[in-house]
């Protein structure tokens, strides 16, 4: 949830005399003969704090979701991922036969009915495990339901219309099952996982505009909801220094003309795969593909049931969290704070 950088450059400027790093200075720059400021690399660790016990969780979870939907809300990017965290947590649960959950503590281990310490040390990993699903099941359940929700939505908008911004294909598989060798995205990696637009973390679930994949060999990628909103079309600049609006160069989302060969605007010629001018007509950067990074609907949906079924597992000692954690507190949250994003 947070960091504290805290580094300074090595330069051949004299400390004042009362400076702690006075003399090593002056040594290291003796040293190496350093005549010149040095380059300063840093290298941190960023981390999200889990909690322990299942409220605290919750707390740790519900807080760092709700501060990303803000964050998406004013265009600004996140530093944390806390949707990727919270699949890849999810991912590694084991199911609920390997959990050994029907012995948990405060039943036989009280009474001298576990045979040794491993069997001790089992039963505190179970309800390790289970703490862990309770405390992450609530937020979970958010995203895995606005995934789905993107996903329903694209398969009833899903065609090969020819019409400004109506085309929407469907990827066949998630990122995760191409070939690692000829695929151009790393799904593992954190780059270009952002919207392009509100800059909402894309955990499993995005938009990737054929144009710009076509045209530019470059990734544009948006969430659900900007493209819902068809907030792509507008012209955003992909060249480093050339800001023309030209299909080849930009993202051009917000062409209006219906021109092919032979444009008065001079500027195509006609786009090989839409057939219309690239300098002002071209509707490619209108089309999109939904790809799934990690998992398709079914093994997502998959993914919360294990979650669900490992947390809501039966205990003499979870009476007490079962009204709690029964609840849609943490739910409604985030669906109130997406509601506002909208």
């Amino acid at each position: 949830k947070g960091r504290l950088h805290a580094f300074r450059k090595m330069s051949p400027a004299p400390l004042p005399a009362h400076d702690c790093h006075k003399e090593l200075r002056e040594e290291l720059i003796k040293e190496r003969n350093i005549t010149g400021e040095e380059i300063c690399i840093s290298v941190a660790w960023d981390w999200m704090f889990k909690g322990v016990t299942a409220s605290g969780i919750n707390r740790e979870v519900l807080s760092v979701l709700e501060t990303a939907i803000l964050n998406s809300k004013k265009r600004k990017m996140s530093l944390a991922i806390p949707e990727m965290a919270l699949l890849q947590m999810a991912k590694f649960v084991p199911p609920i036969k390997a959990t050994s959950l029907t012995h948990p503590i405060g039943t036989r281990g009280m009474v001298g009915f576990l045979e040794n310490d491993h069997s001790i040390q089992r039963c505190n990993e179970a309800s390790s495990i289970r703490n862990l699903c309770r405390g992450i099941l609530p937020g979970l359940r958010h995203v895995v339901k606005e995934h789905i929700s993107a996903m329903e939505l694209a398969s009833q908008k899903a065609c090969k219309s020819w019409g400004r911004g109506k085309r929407v294909t469907i990827s066949k598989r998630p990122n995760t099952h191409e070939n690692p060798n000829t695929f151009p995205v790393d799904p593992y990696g954190n780059n270009d996982f952002f919207c392009k637009l509100c800059n909402q973390e894309l955990s499993n679930v995005y938009f990737h505009c054929d144009g710009c994949e076509q045209l530019l060999s470059k990734d544009f990628n948006i969430c659900r909801k900007c493209h819902s909103g068809k907030e792509f079309m507008k012209t955003i600049q992909m060249h480093p220094s050339n800001p023309k609006r030209h299909s080849t160069i930009n993202h051009t989302g917000d062409m209006t003309m219906d021109r092919t060969n032979r444009c008065p605007c001079k500027n195509g010629p006609a786009c090989k795969t839409c057939n219309y001018c690239l300098g002002c007509s071209c509707r490619c950067h209108t089309w999109f593909t939904l790809h799934y990074r990690l998992f398709n609907k079914e093994e997502e949906k998959a993914l919360l049931d294990k979650v669900e079924a490992v947390a809501e597992a039966e205990s003499v000692s979870d009476a007490s969290f079962n009204k709690y954690f029964g609840s849609a507190f943490i739910e409604e949250r985030l669906s109130v704070a997406s509601r506002k994003h909208d």
